[in-house]
């Protein structure tokens, strides 16, 4: 058998394949079988920053008021559980499994619901996957300052937590390297590559938008693995793929880009929380056949830094793959 362990913020993982936030991890019965199946460890579902802060309007004053996309419309009673129920859901989930337990926050702003990341230490989680996201309308706001307020809110959640602290981002930044050295700075330990959007579909014949989840697939693991693969060996963070990862295929992709695990969230939806075992095995044999000790061994094999072939990965792979197929 290969060696599957792998590192990831400074815990050591019996396997590489990690529980992404999901409805799935509301179920303790669920948190136990990742675990049995070779789940390295659990992201939990998020809790929102709109649950934990009371619903308001945006009345264009506050250092936020410029970013805000729109006003808190929804009441803390629509969500799944309350904040405090969702502490005491950590405290469960890491007391019936020996495997980690990563809290998620999902958020914007710098407010005092960020003191939840203290109350989610103490109820056991080993670490927090702070996801951040806001829609900017607003054309007199720059980039720089979107930048800024995530930076801010790092550092906020940094100083009221010892935990270590991984960094969920959406792919819409111009200058990605540049922006990941200032989460570091501001004392991010790992990067998760990308959160995978829901946009509102625009319903023609009703006239208005409509939003619904909708399932990954593998063509979807493409923008992590060449980020990923851009910034294996330049960042000092550890790197979690996430987004369109359902083969084994997909596994190695993201493994040999540079991700020290691979978030799978879809693949589980769709296939069940036993899954995780399907892949497990697959990775292990796949290793063995192929004479690799472990996952160690390919971990950024295929990364930018590793093959040096800018080619691949930037401007001229572009050109060239529509020069030859269009």
């Amino acid at each position: 058998m290969a060696d599957l362990t792998s590192e990831y913020l400074g815990l050591s993982l019996n396997s590489p394949l990690v529980a992404s936030a999901s409805p799935l991890s509301r179920d303790l019965d669920n948190i136990k079988q990742l675990e049995q199946c070779g789940a390295g460890a659990v992201v939990m579902f998020s809790l929102f920053e709109e649950q934990c802060v009371p619903s308001r309007p945006n009345n264009g004053r506050g250092p936020w008021s410029a970013l805000d996309d729109h006003s808190y419309t929804l009441s803390p009673s629509e969500f799944y559980m309350t904040p405090d129920r969702y502490v005491d859901h950590v405290h469960a989930a890491s007391h019936v499994v020996s495997i980690p337990i990563i809290a998620s926050l999902n958020g914007a702003r710098t407010d005092r619901w960020i003191q939840r990341a203290g109350l989610l230490e103490r109820a056991g989680a080993a670490a927090i996957e702070l996801d951040l996201y806001s829609i900017v309308i607003d054309p007199n706001v720059s980039a720089a300052e979107v930048e800024d307020r995530y930076i801010e809110l790092v550092e906020a959640v940094r100083e009221v937590t010892t935990l270590p602290l991984t960094i969920k981002l959406c792919p819409y930044f111009t200058a990605l390297p540049a922006f990941v050295r200032r989460l570091e700075a501001a004392g991010a330990e790992g990067l998760v590559l990308f959160n995978r959007l829901h946009q509102p579909q625009l319903d023609a014949v009703a006239q208005k938008m409509v939003m619904f989840p909708t399932l990954s697939n593998s063509n979807d693991s493409r923008l992590a693995v060449q980020w990923i693969g851009i910034l294996h060996g330049t960042s000092q963070s550890s790197l979690a793929a996430n987004g369109g990862f359902h083969t084994l295929e997909d596994v190695l992709a993201g493994l040999m880009a540079g991700a020290s695990v691979i978030e799978l969230c879809s693949a589980l939806i769709a296939h069940g929380v036993e899954y995780t075992s399907t892949l497990h095995s697959q990775l292990d044999a796949w290793l063995d056949a192929n004479s690799y000790a472990g996952v160690s061994d390919i971990v950024g094999l295929m990364s930018l830094e590793r093959r040096g072939d800018e080619d691949e990965f930037l401007r001229s792979g572009y050109a060239r793959v529509l020069t030859r197929h269009w």
